[in-house]
């Protein structure tokens, strides 16, 4: 990772799920559908694309968060940046690491 930069990885399964999501009634109340997909393809024209050809179900008790370990240990990254840290702590033996993002920040990002 280059200093100062972070590239976030997703698979288009993932990113399907991203969308799924973000467009649920009453998530972003103060967005439009219009301008969760504009986010969606700025995300997605940032991220790495990640293929992942090993599926490690189940590991974590939710299969959305499977898809994102399989993502993060297909592209072999250290961290899995979540505000849902809990249900991530079956993946720490297989190297990765869940933080909230702030966390995340202080620890690469604070001078």
């Amino acid at each position: 990772m280059d200093v100062g930069k972070i590239t976030p990885v997703v698979s288009v399964p993932l990113m399907f799920e991203y969308e799924e999501v973000l467009l649920r009634a009453g998530m972003l109340p103060h967005l439009t559908a219009a301008d969760v997909r504009v986010f969606l393809d700025y995300l997605a024209s940032h991220a790495e694309a990640q293929p992942v050809y090993f599926l490690w179900r189940p590991l974590l008790t939710d299969a959305d968060d499977d898809m994102i370990a399989e993502v993060a240990l297909a592209s072999q990254v250290n961290y899995i940046i979540t505000n849902n840290v809990r249900d991530f702590a079956a993946a720490q033996p297989l190297g990765m690491h869940a933080m909230i993002p702030g966390e995340f920040l202080k620890l690469h990002f604070t001078p």
